[in-house]
Parts: structure tokens; C-alpha cells; sequence
């Protein structure tokens, strides 16, 4: 999971949408102004997606770690709203990396593996739990260490 959070935003989202740098100046100017005001350095940048090939919907997200971290502005996000507005969102997604989501949600996701993975094994030693889904009761396998 940590791979895949560090991976997403420079190698997997690119293979479905196109990421650009931000080429209006003005907006570019106040981006980069918010972001010395935050202190936050962008590793991986601040970019718009073309999310109108497939929606109307205006968005933005904040994702990655390390130097992939990467905030992203949808097109129709810009077409929509003024500077001052995409200002507020910008400001929005980077309350997100001030309070640690990424990390937070990271986190919660690999509690939750590892909780649904105890829970299974919990259940394969049960033959109620291959009953009730009339399953053959599977047998137990030997680990060749627990001679």
C-alpha cells in the first residue's frame, strides 16, 4: 500500500489522465505564493487534470508521499471558478497535508488489511464458516516447520 501511494500520482493516474502543468501566470503566481505562505514545498507540483474527458464534475485532490506528493486541479475545476475561489480549494487540499490524511488514511487502510486478514484466518479454522456457505470443509495444511 505504501508503494502504491507512493506510485499513483507519478506512474499509475498518468495512464489515465493527462496531468499538465498549471500555464496560466497569474494563477500560477498566486499558487505559488499560497504555498510559500504554507510552507509547503511542492515535490511533486501542483497540476491540472483533464477530468472533462469523462465529467462535468469540478474537483481537486491532494495524493502521494515523498517527493510524488502532488496536488491536482481538475480543468473544469479552472473553467468554473475565479482565481480567488481556486484560491480557497487550493488552501482546502492543503489543510489535507497539514493534518496528515494521506498518511492518516494510509495508515487506516493497512489496519483494516491486516484486521479483515486476522478475521479470515480466524474463520478458516471454523468448518461452521464452510458450512454456512456449503463449502467442503478444506483441509488443514501442515507448515513443514510445525512438525
Amino acid at each position: 500500500m505504501v508503494i502504491v501511494t507512493w506510485a499513483a500520482p507519478r506512474f499509475i493516474a498518468p495512464l489515465f489522465n493527462r496531468f499538465t502543468a498549471i500555464t496560466d501566470a497569474t494563477l500560477k503566481e498566486r499558487v505559488e505564493g499560497l504555498l510559500r505562505r504554507c510552507g509547503y514545498e511542492a515535490g511533486g507540483g501542483v497540476f491540472v487534470m483533464d477530468g472533462s474527458r469523462r465529467s462535468a464534475h469540478g474537483n481537486a485532490y491532494f495524493t502521494g508521499i515523498g517527493r510524488n506528493r502532488r496536488i491536482v486541479l481538475f480543468d473544469t475545476l479552472l473553467a468554473r471558478i475565479d482565481l480567488a475561489e481556486i484560491e480557497a480549494v487550493l488552501a482546502h487540499e492543503l489543510g489535507h497535508f497539514r493534518l496528515h490524511h494521506v498518511r492518516q488514511r494510509l495508515l487506516t487502510s493497512l489496519l483494516s488489511v491486516l484486521a479483515a486478514l486476522a478475521l479470515l484466518g480466524w474463520l478458516a479454522r471454523m468448518p461452521e464458516y464452510y458450512s454456512a456457505f456449503s463449502l467442503p470443509k478444506i483441509p488443514r495444511w501442515r507448515c513443514c516447520c510445525s512438525r
